[in-house]
């Protein structure tokens, strides 16, 4: 069987987040292809590390942000790169001053963790800044001026940081889009897994199907709130978003449908006992797998912006409501109140097709009106310190995630330290990319880096040994760094090859 790559890359278009994570990549590409062309044209290709490690650190930080929003975000993290750049570079001669330091750093960056995804991913790109300083400065083979490293890796956060506000510009709603979509799409598999309690299936059956309809929820859950913080980032920075009225009423239209199929708790065998000789149920069953399908249908039609078409769910509504009017009419008294409970099960789910029978006629409406039910939160300075305050206590998680961080750094520094080790300081940034907020997690970002790191070590030594010219593997290095941020949040083991690769290729150019 022969693999089509068009229809491979077809594939990854459709699959979820992949317009997102395409125009990551396209973005991370034209970055570090501009940095590279800037290097070689001048003839300065010791430039080329620190500006690839600023534009990495950049896009580490990066948030779902309208481009007033990413403007603020880009001015927060240049501050904290600069400063972070810096103090590394002042205080690495002064190994006690310099391990308090970097103790004190992690634990309150970690922490502000606690004031949300954007300033968390802000305070965890400075920590890689920070780290990539010192081992900018460790491989430093001659006397540079103390402004080198900080300035270039600013540089590179600011290059990257002014192709981010552009997409934001022109692609304003592809993210948007592609969280909407994935949320109906998850929505649709819920309803189809609702849809097989009717009929009841066997006892043994009934277990299994309750335990994969409550994974699936909590996927639901999860795309919603996926949903509802992009809404709240560009109601807040882009308020003229002629657009943003229909996407929020399309969020609330999903939750609502979620919520109508969530909270059917009937008896369905003793429904099913009562109605054996009527189609009601099978019936039901089809409305709401039909259901199922207009969710996927409406996700499928916002990704690829085109009309919807839910015409196909008429014949099942009518015959739910065929079969209904002859139950009415032959249901004997004794049945009556497994009736009323029957209706009240039909109405839910014929109202819930009829929500998404409405959604084709959503259009662009005041964000005003629109927003009324998303409250926005007020940022003001005793809130950001109660927020961190609140949060210092062993019961939290980001405190403890805080302490185990300093914690983890501070010990690889002290090793470093001791054994005197000329390239220690990556063992500072695989205990940073590795040490997450879980045991759990982290010990699954363990076992797939290690074995990245392996993977990505052998192919970088094979690749520099068939390729010795470094435009090679500077391109080389380009495209490493591409994959790397469109792999990392699915693919770790393959995105931590890529990384390794990329920054193998990079101090390979300053090591000949």
């Amino acid at each position: 069987m022969t693999l089509n790559p068009v229809k491979l890359f077809q594939q990854a278009l459709r699959s979820e987040g992949g317009i997102s994570k395409l125009s990551y990549g396209i973005r991370v590409f034209i970055a570090l292809c501009g940095a590279m062309a800037l290097s070689w044209s001048i003839d300065h290709i010791d430039w080329v590390i620190p500006i690839f490690l600023g534009i990495i650190a950049s896009a580490l930080a990066e948030t779902e942000e309208g481009w007033q929003g990413r403007i603020q975000t880009l001015s927060v993290t240049l501050v904290l790169f600069m400063l972070t750049a810096f103090g590394v570079q002042l205080l690495m001669p002064y190994p006690w001053v310099f391990g308090i330091s970097i103790a004190v750093m992690a634990f309150t960056l970690s922490m502000t963790g606690a004031l949300g995804r954007r300033y968390g991913a802000i305070s965890r790109a400075t920590l890689t800044l920070a780290v990539y300083t010192m081992i900018g400065v460790s491989q430093t083979t001659h006397e540079v001026p103390i402004w080198h490293e900080p300035l270039f890796l600013t540089l590179g956060a600011l290059w990257y940081g002014i192709l981010s506000i552009i997409w934001a510009v022109f692609f304003a709603n592809i993210t948007l889009r592609q969280a909407l979509s994935s949320l109906y799409i998850e929505v649709g598999l819920y309803l189809k897994l609702k849809s097989k309690f009717f009929p009841p299936p066997s006892s043994t059956a009934v277990d299994t199907l309750r335990l994969k309809l409550a994974q699936q929820h909590s996927q639901v859950v999860a795309a919603l709130n996926v949903v509802r913080e992009i809404l709240v980032s560009r109601i807040s920075s882009s308020p003229n978003n002629p657009q943003l009225g229909r996407y929020i009423r399309l969020y609330f239209t999903a939750q609502s449908i979620h919520e109508r199929a969530s909270s059917s708790h009937d008896n369905y065998s003793a429904l099913a006992e009562t109605f054996f000789h009527s189609d009601i149920l099978f019936r039901l069953q089809r409305q709401l797998s039909e259901s199922g399908t207009s969710c996927r249908k409406i996700g499928e039609a916002i990704r690829g912006k085109h009309a919807i078409d839910l015409r196909d769910s008429e014949e099942a509504v009518a015959g739910v409501i065929k079969s209904m009017a002859y139950l009415k009419a032959d249901t004997l008294p004794g049945k009556w109140r497994l009736y009323r409970s029957l209706r009240q099960l039909t109405d839910n789910v014929l109202a819930l097709q009829q929500e998404l029978d409405n959604t084709p006629q959503l259009e662009d409406e005041s964000l005003a009106d629109a927003s009324a039910q998303i409250p926005q939160p007020k940022v003001t300075l005793r809130s950001i310190v109660n927020q961190m305050t609140d949060q210092l206590t062993p019961k939290s998680q980001v405190f403890r995630h805080a302490v185990r961080m300093a914690i983890a750094l501070t010990s690889g520094y002290i090793i470093i330290q001791t054994m005197n080790l000329s390239a220690g300081y990556w063992v500072l940034l695989t205990t940073l990319f590795v040490c997450l907020p879980t045991f759990g997690s982290t010990r699954k970002r363990l076992y797939e880096r290690i074995s990245g790191t392996i993977v990505g070590l052998i192919a970088a030594w094979s690749l520099i040994t068939l390729f010795p010219i470094e435009i090679v593997q500077l391109s080389l290095a380009v495209v490493a760094g591409v994959v790397f941020f469109v792999t990392r949040t699915h693919r770790y083991m393959l995105a931590t090859a890529a990384i390794t690769l990329l920054v193998v290729f990079c101090f390979n150019q300053i090591s000949d």
